[in-house]
């Protein structure tokens, strides 16, 4: 909101500085886990959610044909990285100016 007193005028100038059609690499780190609802080993006991091992979640990744690549393995866990770039357009600054002028000083 701009308030302009009796017998003025006010100059408002603005512009923003633009970075068009940024390329910025990117890669991502993911680890991948997997459970399964099993009875416990021996039979007895509860149901409960039990952590896959490590091969099991390599091959259900090589079942959704997963794009990056697998960089690091842990008995139950896959890291995987995708590498990428995006591309955007950027506002990098926006200036804002105004000047009042008393229309009274200038007649």
């Amino acid at each position: 909101m701009v308030t302009v007193p009796r017998y003025s005028a006010v100059k408002i100038s603005s512009y923003a500085n633009w970075a068009n059609d940024i390329t910025v690499p990117f890669k991502l780190n993911i680890k991948f886990t997997a459970k399964s609802w099993r009875r416990s080993t021996d039979g007895k006991g509860t149901n409960e959610w039990r952590t896959l091992d490590s091969p099991v979640v390599e091959y259900l990744l090589s079942n959704i044909n997963f794009p990056g690549e697998v960089i690091r393995k842990s008995p139950d866990a896959v890291y995987g990285q995708i590498t990428g770039s995006l591309k955007a357009t950027v506002g990098l600054e926006s200036v804002f100016s105004s000047k009042e002028i008393n229309l009274e000083e200038e007649n």
